[in-house]
């Protein structure tokens, strides 16, 4: 439901959805998990799409932390969260 919210451009609700679920999932399965990381990537991408690029690069890099530690380096998400934070590197 987030992302239908996000991909209507309506960045509140997808916000609001995203840090829910967040909050859900580190109860459920903790924040040490592949799926707190694919959260925290979400929410990255909406505060870094609000012009919030510092908020933004703080959760890729938490993020990136998960995911190396979870499923390791030669993975397509963590390539992913690579690219954002080098584009934030790039737009600094």
């Amino acid at each position: 439901l987030a992302r239908i919210h996000r991909e209507r451009g309506e960045l509140d609700s997808a916000l609001a959805l995203f840090e829910q679920s967040l909050s859900l999932t580190a109860k459920c399965v903790g924040s040490e998990s592949e799926s707190y990381a694919s959260k925290l990537h979400q929410i990255a991408g909406i505060r870094y799409d609000r012009g919030n690029v510092d908020v933004a690069f703080a959760l890729y890099e938490e993020a990136r932390a998960i995911q190396a530690k979870c499923t390791g380096t030669e993975t397509v998400a963590y390539a992913t969260t690579l690219h954002h934070i080098a584009r934030i590197y790039r737009d600094r």
